[in-house]
């Protein structure tokens, strides 16, 4: 505290000059000082008697009893008084004893003790002392009105200097709250919050002080008189559930929270939190509360925007099946006498499409396609994508089944016409499966099972139809689940087989190669075909596995035959799903070697449009089968849409032509000249040719005349199990 002593003295100009003209103007001079000194013994010890009633006296009252505190401090205090006081009667204010003056001023200001009672106190100390003085100066001979003006005389000298003190500290307290104040107000002028001040002693709770940025968030209007209406007047909040919780916070003296949405004038939407606590006045009544208002709106955008991916189709804009789960969940529990209907539409052929000419333009027609969907249906209707090429419809509150069928037929009315996207002019027809509520399930998760069920059937039955959900559909159901638990159980119990048919050199009738197919040795409905199981092993997310086990077979079956002095070729066809696994180059590999196979006696097969749909995932693995040594051949090939820049590009050894243009290719012209070309084109590019499906020896001589003399159909052979295989070739040889 020295520095600001120091700082309060240049204040209040107390120097050396202002110290003599203060003791020169009080008449105080040697006289005084020879005095004082003359009573500073008794003076002292009357103190010592009379200080407990001193103090008795400054702890009857608050203000000063709770300065004094615990005994400590009143042990401090005495001393520090005592030294006070001794200093007082020496007589000789010099500048350490002016601050000291100072400091009482300054301590009493800081701690908020007013200077009645300094005064109070210095008058309580004289008239202690009063009795003392009087009988000394009787006892000397002096005079005793010459003694007390000496005491009054440095008495007023001490007052005046902590009264000056106190008032410039004061002062200087005061300014520094109003700056405070002014920063204070400047930053809530300033705040990018809403700030403002509720006065609730009067009935209509009024704000009478809001900032800048409360007028920018709420959109209200100044007012001249500087006051508004309180928040829970504005129209669109006074009977909300979110001005409900402030109210009962108010009413209960406590802070609230809620979330409120103000219209601007410009048709803008904003959002802010509200932050409402009590301000209690010197009594601790509250009598305002503070408002805060926080903008919120880009979070609330985020949220909704949030929202809307999680619960919609990026691709279409549709509500996805995530929101159609939960709107169907809501309508059938809310539902009691009304009907509802389920639609459940997957394009026919949409595959194709998707597959033949890329995934934009696929991605391109269903969005066109659910334009569509939407102006079929009724404003309360919802509309999902489900995935892939799947749509489910929800008709809700619909009078009879009939209804159900209106739309459906308007649907399949809607997809006739030809979608011209790019260059293309597409057709895409629909398959629509319907179900019921009631009749077919009360639940969602039911009704949207029974409407798959029937679009299968709807499906099956030719396409582009609508079927209604029946008990026979879900015994078919029930079949199909049954069928995916054989499967399961056919690869614990090794219930499959591979058959090999011959590939065939027709210049020398030599066998010089076998393709591997999969066959399943069901124990009670004897031998199923890949084309009867193959789609629900994908469904059921058995293919890879299947897959796997077809590839190590095949290469320990070659590998037998070359062990037995036998190198013959075998070929493996790869589904869609192996080419698109990591895992497939390397399990190939890893069979090779178990299985010690010449990797030259491996050919693995790709179909035309895998290949070329999916190049960029399929290139890498081929070309890490091609340095291990392995044959590549292009499976169906004119089937699809190769390009012949990528044709030139991959590492094939083989083209398979497809054997839909053998089986008229002695009377079709067309045919005929799309073959040759094919033979022609491989030719040049060094490919070797095979033909499949060939049936007939005129086939046979056809494909003779145009060079191409490796052939693989019945003709020569059906697929047989190995050990029919061995007998043949070794006859053939």
């Amino acid at each position: 505290m020295p520095q600001a002593v120091e700082s309060l003295a240049r204040a209040i100009g107390i120097d050396t000059e202002e110290i003599a003209e203060r003791l020169a103007f009080l008449e105080f001079g040697s006289d005084d000082t020879r005095r004082l000194q003359a009573l500073k013994t008794p003076l002292q010890d009357a103190w010592d008697v009379h200080a407990d009633t001193f103090y008795a006296h400054l702890l009857d009252f608050d203000d000063t009893r709770a300065q004094l505190g615990a005994p400590e401090v009143m042990t401090r205090l005495r001393h520090a008084h005592s030294g006070y006081f001794q200093c007082l009667l020496e007589g000789a204010p010099d500048w350490r004893y002016v601050r000291d003056r100072l400091n009482v001023g300054l301590v009493h200001q800081r701690i908020g003790l007013a200077p009645k009672w300094y005064i109070g106190a210095y008058r309580k100390y004289i008239a202690s002392l009063l009795p003392t003085l009087l009988a000394e100066c009787e006892r000397r001979g002096e005079s005793a009105a010459a003694a007390l003006d000496s005491l009054f005389k440095i008495v007023t000298f001490d007052i005046c200097l902590a009264i000056d003190s106190y008032i410039d500290a004061e002062q200087q307290a005061q300014a520094r709250a109003e700056a405070r104040g002014r920063l204070r107000e400047r930053a809530m002028e300033s705040s990018t919050n809403g700030i403002f001040i509720v006065d609730i002693q009067r009935q209509e709770f009024p704000v009478i002080y809001a900032n800048a940025a409360f007028y920018k968030l709420t959109g209200l209007p100044h007012r001249d008189d500087g006051e508004l209406p309180c928040l829970c007047q504005h129209d669109r909040h006074r009977h909300s559930d979110c001005m409900a919780h402030i109210r009962q916070a108010v009413r209960s003296h406590r802070e609230g929270y809620t979330v409120l949405a103000f219209t601007l004038s410009q048709g803008e939407q904003r959002w802010v939190e509200l932050f409402a606590s009590p301000v209690e006045d010197q009594d601790g009544a509250n009598t305002h509360y503070i408002g805060i208002l926080h903008d919120i709106t880009e979070r609330k955008q985020a949220e909704r925007h949030l929202l809307h991916q999680a619960t919609h189709d990026p691709l279409t804009g549709l509500v996805n099946r995530y929101r159609m789960h939960q709107k169907l969940t809501q309508v059938t529990e809310q539902a009691e006498r009304e009907r509802i209907a389920v639609l459940f539409l997957d394009l026919d052929r949409f595959k194709l499409i998707n597959d033949s000419l890329g995934h934009d333009t696929g991605d391109e027609l269903l969005c066109q396609v659910a334009g569509r969907l939407k102006r079929c249906l009724r404003g309360n209707d919802t509309i999902a994508r489900f995935g892939g090429d799947e749509f489910v419809i929800l008709l809700d509150d619909i009078t009879a089944p009939a209804d159900a069928r209106k739309v459906a037929d308007k649907i399949l009315a809607a997809l006739d016409p030809h979608f011209a996207i790019q260059e293309h002019s597409l057709f895409v027809s629909t398959s629509i499966g319907i179900s019921l509520y009631p009749e077919h399930g009360r639940d969602s998760q039911t009704l949207l099972k029974h409407a798959d069920a029937a679009m299968y059937q709807a499906k099956a039955a030719g396409r582009n139809q609508v079927t209604f959900f029946s008990d026979a559909l879900t015994q078919h159901a029930t079949a199909k689940l049954s069928i995916e638990n054989d499967l399961r159980l056919a690869l614990e119990e090794r219930q499959f087989c591979l058959h090999y048919q011959p590939i065939v050199d027709t210049r020398h009738k030599r066998l010089v190669g076998v393709e591997a197919l999969l066959r399943w040795q069901h124990p009670h409905k004897g031998t199923i075909a890949p084309d009867a199981f193959i789609p629900q092993a994908e469904e059921a997310g058995l293919i890879l596995p299947i897959g796997a086990w077809v590839i190590d077979r095949a290469i320990a079956q070659a590998a037998m035959w070359q062990h037995a002095g036998v190198r013959l070729p075998v070929s493996i066809n790869l589904s869609v799903e192996e080419c698109d696994s990591i895992r497939t180059a390397p399990l190939i590999r890893q069979a090779l070697a178990r299985h010690g196979l010449a990797p030259e006696l491996l050919q693995i097969e790709i179909t035309e449009t895998v290949m070329m749909e999916q190049i960029e995932r399929v290139l890498p693995m081929l070309e890490a089968l091609k340095v291990l040594g392995v044959h590549l051949a292009m499976d169906d090939f004119g089937t699809g849409y190769s390009s012949l820049r990528r044709l030139r590009d991959l590492p094939l050894d083989t083209l398979k032509i497809d054997k839909s243009f053998i089986t008229s290719i002695t009377r079709q012209p067309a045919d005929q000249a799309i073959v040759s070309a094919v033979i022609s084109l491989a030719r040049k590019l060094d490919i070797r040719v095979i033909t499949e499906g060939v049936e007939q020896a005129d086939q046979v001589a056809w494909l003779a005349r145009e060079g191409c003399h490796i052939v693989q159909g019945y003709y020569y052979g059906k697929p047989v199990p190995p050990e029919r295989l061995r007998l043949s070739w070794a006859q053939q040889n």
